[in-house]
């Protein structure tokens, strides 16, 4: 797949939920059949997606420190560990989706420590 920072969600399609997965599922099948990681990174995206596009965030390129930084507070009852996943399931599926453009946030800092 060839991504475009031109196109909506790096030319994975419209829906960002969907692109995402789109991704997620290429990259899998690309690295040889990672379908467990690939499951665990989809859940965590779509929850993501569940916080971002009712604020309008309806395209990845629009993903910004500040976005993940609030959605890291709707996190809170969960583990410290856990968070940090969930932090990391963004960072992998947006460097996946812009052809490793992504400029990784650190779920250590957002978060805090495990």
């Amino acid at each position: 797949m060839l991504w475009s920072n031109k196109h909506r969600n790096f030319g994975w399609g419209s829906n960002m939920e969907f692109a995402g997965r789109h991704a997620l599922i290429y990259e899998a099948d690309r690295s040889g059949g990672r379908y467990g990681w690939s499951a665990s990174n989809r859940f965590r995206w779509s929850r993501f997606c569940r916080y971002a596009i009712p604020l309008g965030i309806d395209d990845a390129r629009l993903i910004n420190t500040e976005v993940i930084e609030g959605y890291a507070v709707t996190l809170s009852g969960l583990s410290v560990a856990v968070q940090q996943n969930y932090i990391s399931s963004i960072n992998v599926t947006l460097r996946h989706m812009s052809g490793g453009n992504w400029k990784s946030v650190s779920p250590r800092a957002i978060v805090g420590l495990s």
